[in-house]
């Protein structure tokens, strides 16, 4: 993992759209009782997103150790899912929304380089202080990829913003937020 201190922009990354082609769809296998009052159900739902996905693209599963990833593997394959599509990364984590905790992945059009944001996670405005420790999820998961990670200091769960991938953001805001204890103002 390399830190930068210049900004993507300044190095001709961009973060593409959800709809462009991408190498892989990043989900964590659910296990907390506190997010899924039920884990085993849940795990059901992650299968058959996986078997949707698996055939056009990579899955990158986060377990939380050998035995979360060996009953993946179970179920996954007794829903004849090709483990070989699946790359399981072993890394601490408690919530399954890795959309909001993990990193975000950029490109470079000119030289194909890939890099990573570290978006600071408050667990949605320190609500849930169990989940807190998914905020060091995208730097675990920095010292697998090796890539450039930028890191602006700033809080954003990655859920509340869909890009067009030519640098227009769309911000998921919801009425009252911003009074709540740790949540953000917007001014307009």
């Amino acid at each position: 993992m390399i830190n930068m201190t210049q900004t993507p922009k300044q190095l001709s990354f961009r973060m593409p759209a959800e709809w462009e082609k991408h190498e892989a769809t990043w989900l964590a296998w659910p296990h907390d009782k506190n997010s899924f009052e039920n884990p085993f159900e849940v795990e059901d739902t992650v299968v058959e997103m996986i078997n949707c996905l698996h055939t056009g693209e990579k899955i990158k599963l986060l377990v939380n150790d050998e035995k979360e990833e060996q009953r993946a593997k179970e179920k996954l394959k007794n829903a004849k899912i090709g483990l070989n599509q699946v790359v399981f990364y072993r890394v601490p984590n408690v919530d399954a929304w890795m959309r909001d905790c993990g990193p975000i992945f950029l490109v470079n059009d000119k030289t194909k380089e890939k890099a990573f944001v570290h978006w600071e996670f408050n667990a949605w405005g320190i609500k849930y202080d169990d989940l807190l420790q998914d905020k060091i999820i995208p730097e675990k998961l920095g010292k697998f990829l090796k890539l450039k990670r930028f890191r602006p200091g700033i809080v954003l769960e990655g859920g509340s913003i869909d890009v067009n991938g030519k640098g227009m953001c769309r911000v998921c805001f919801l009425e009252g937020w911003a009074a709540e204890p740790g949540g953000h103002s917007i001014t307009s």
